[in-house]
């Protein structure tokens, strides 16, 4: 029963995306690493009661998250045109090359459910 902000087919981004600012190229095995994430808003007003959320299944590549599974944005990025940035930390499960799977967050409206996934 999810929701899905991005089945409009006219708009070629979500409307909201999020991407590592300089991510390393490599994690350290059981080694908390601070990620920064830019987080912005594309298009249309939204709500002003948004969570970043990562699912712990679709985290691949060999990292983990460390701390918590969902982070509050609240009035950061309700308006068009806004960005913020948010700092995570990650941990390394395997050895080998990073890179920072988008697909694992949403960017969740909590006050309708409706999820913007990321690509």
């Amino acid at each position: 029963n999810n929701k899905s902000a991005n089945s409009n087919k006219s708009l070629s981004l979500p409307i909201i995306t999020v991407e590592p600012i300089d991510p390393p190229k490599r994690i350290p095995i059981g080694v908390p690493t601070c990620i920064q994430l830019l987080i912005v808003h594309h298009h249309s007003p939204t709500s002003n009661s948004l969570q970043l959320q990562f699912a712990s299944s679709s985290l691949k590549g060999g990292i983990s998250l460390c701390g918590p599974s969902s982070i509050p944005l609240n009035e950061d990025i309700a308006k068009p045109n806004s960005s913020t940035v948010v700092g995570i930390r990650i941990v390394g499960t395997m050895s080998g090359f990073y890179t920072f799977p988008s697909s694992s967050c949403a960017i969740v409206d909590m006050n309708t459910g409706v999820e913007i996934k990321q690509l």
